[in-house]
């Protein structure tokens, strides 16, 4: 996914944009952008049995910790919503309206009834069947009402009753009434379907008992059969040859208590924590400017690297042109090495009873880090010299007392002298030796 949000391939999904090291996702959306181009012009069917096709859903949904179920799921809905043979665009239409209608709708029946597990149904698709246990929750909700419209009309009696707010006509306040009691009716008879299922035990759940309830309902009856139920202990309702025991539980405890609120801490002092941020920050930046490595030479010499990318030009990149330089290079270092090769600095080198070039080294000097490279290290007797070579066309040694100064040290260090050594400056252009 981080792949994927880097490259913005994942909105809108845009396989041209999928990097090279995914071409499962890079298939996957040209598959998701073929079924879409297709999708409002063929029967719904058809575009599922290809979507079942090209991509592992059934397997998904097996997987799944209720696989069986899953399954049985994915095809119901599948059959919804293939149903008559419709476009994508009515069948989701009528999904929408389906999803808002007040009455739930139960799970797929299970590949094997046999199954131990719990069921999922709603009272119309429990009709016919019997359970050990049956659980009925939300007794609480009311019913849908259908006759929330401003205008009602009763097809039977050609009737029109209208609404404006509170108030209404008089054919408007008889078909309420009417629809009330065949509503009331229609309860009464679902919910004896319900109630009706359970061979063993039958639990009953709700948040309140007002009268336009199921569970309302429930509780009237039970006090018009005697039962006192504000007692939460069990009581026996007598039925037809047969008892059946009931028990009110009002307040049903936790399985387990929730977590102790954390006790009160001191007051955060705000501004001494913007304080503190803004002293990480400025220390930060301090951190980010400085350098963990500071290289001697670079004090005193300018960023060459730098300089020739800013004065290089457009035109200076042809084989031409980089042909010529090249010439010229090698043509100046001709004359830099003749003139250092028959100097006195290169004979004292060359007479020299140990040499070391190229040495480079890490130090420590008054808290900070430095590293560098000794360009040459070469002894006569017990005399110890560090050479730095310079290329400069202009001879400005005291620009180099720094450098000077962290190379002596770095080498009496290293080498275990009373006192530094000498270093010395070898102008390559002229031959000198010049001594810091």
């Amino acid at each position: 996914l981080l792949h994927l949000r880097d490259a913005q391939a994942l909105c809108p999904l845009d396989a041209a944009r999928v990097p090279r090291g995914l071409p499962d996702v890079r298939r996957l959306y040209q598959a998701i952008a073929g079924l879409h181009a297709r999708a409002w012009r063929v029967p719904v069917r058809e575009l599922l049995a290809e979507v079942l096709e090209r991509f592992p859903l059934a397997e998904i949904a097996r997987a799944t910790f209720r696989g069986d179920q899953a399954v049985a799921n994915v095809e119901k809905l599948i059959d919804a919503l293939a149903a008559d043979g419709t476009t994508l665009a009515a069948a989701l239409a009528e999904y929408r309206r389906r999803s808002g209608e007040r009455e739930e709708e139960g799970e797929a029946p299970l590949a094997d009834e046999r199954l131990d597990a719990v069921r999922i149904l709603s009272i119309h698709k429990a009709k016919g069947l019997e359970f050990p246990v049956v659980v009925i929750p939300d007794l609480h909700r009311g019913a849908r009402d259908e006759t929330e419209g401003p205008i009602l009309r009763e097809w039977l009696t050609d009737a029109v009753g209208f609404r404006c707010g509170r108030l209404r006509n008089r054919d408007r306040v008889a078909a309420e009434e009417r629809y009330r009691r065949i509503r009331k009716e229609e309860t009464r008879r679902l919910l004896y379907v319900a109630l009706t299922r359970a061979k063993d035990r039958l639990l009953l759940t709700g948040g309140k008992q007002a009268s336009d309830t199921l569970l309302g309902m429930i509780v009237t009856a039970l006090r018009e059969e005697g039962l006192a139920i504000d007692e939460e202990a069990e009581q026996t309702l007598p039925g037809d040859g047969f008892e059946v025991s009931v028990r009110l539980c009002d307040r049903v405890e936790p399985a387990w208590e929730p977590a102790a609120p954390l006790a009160a801490g001191p007051v955060p002092d705000y501004q001494a924590e913007r304080t503190a941020w803004v002293e990480r920050e400025a220390a930060a930046r301090r951190l980010h400017a400085t350098p963990l490595l500071r290289r001697p030479s670079a004090e005193s010499e300018p960023d060459l690297e730098r300089t020739d990318r800013l004065e290089r030009e457009d035109d200076e990149t042809d084989a031409l042109s980089v042909g010529s330089r090249c010439h010229d290079v090698l043509a100046e270092m001709e004359t830099i090495l003749r003139s250092f090769l028959a100097s006195d600095a290169f004979r004292a080198i060359q007479t020299a009873d140990e040499v070391h070039r190229e040495v480079p080294f890490v130090i420590t000097l008054d808290g900070e880090v430095w590293s560098g490279q000794i360009d040459l290290l070469y002894r006569r007797g017990d005399h110890w010299v560090v050479a730095d070579y310079k290329s400069d066309r202009q001879e400005r040694p005291e620009r180099h007392r720094q450098q000077a100064d962290v190379y002596k040290r770095a080498a009496q260090r290293a080498l275990g002298l009373a006192t530094a050594p000498e270093f010395r400056l070898v102008y390559l252009r002229t031959g000198r030796g010049v001594t810091l």
